[in-house]
């Protein structure tokens, strides 16, 4: 069983062009709120991608923020984490994450995992935050 640990960067309010945010991986979107204290509340999971480079890039195709903005409460606005994955594990976390999160605004959505057992782990406190499903193992 292959054993995949994420570190999610996050949560980025409105984009996810950060300075460390030009590397391979996965980001997650969420729709969220600010509170009056400029924290954010993440209320759900609504898209999750990969990326080769730059998060900008993958995530702020015309079509793809349309799509986010449908899907947000009119006092939401759109969160962005970020975790470095490289690799065969980049595709293989991304399908799991999708696989037991359902966004939905990802076109593929997995009825079946497709990639061999999997355990995926996280190593931020933050996470613990977010309504992201991101510890879990997956057996086939």
């Amino acid at each position: 069983m292959k054993e995949i640990s994420l570190k999610f960067d996050g949560f980025y309010p409105n984009s996810p062009s950060q300075p460390d945010s030009d590397v391979p991986g996965i980001f997650v979107v969420y729709a969220g709120k600010v509170t009056p204290d400029n924290r954010c509340v993440l209320n759900r999971v609504i898209y999750i991608g990969e990326t080769n480079s730059t998060i900008t890039q993958a995530a702020q195709s015309k079509q793809l923020k349309e799509k986010l903005n449908k899907n947000i409460d009119s006092d939401e606005v759109l969160y962005y984490a970020i975790a470095e994955v490289r690799g065969e594990a980049k595709k293989q976390a991304t399908a799991a994450l999708i696989f037991a999160n359902k966004p939905i605004c990802n076109e593929q959505q997995y009825e079946e995992y497709p990639y061999d057992s999997v355990t995926l782990s996280h190593k931020s406190g933050s996470i613990k935050t977010s309504p992201l499903i991101s510890t879990f193992k997956i057996s086939n």
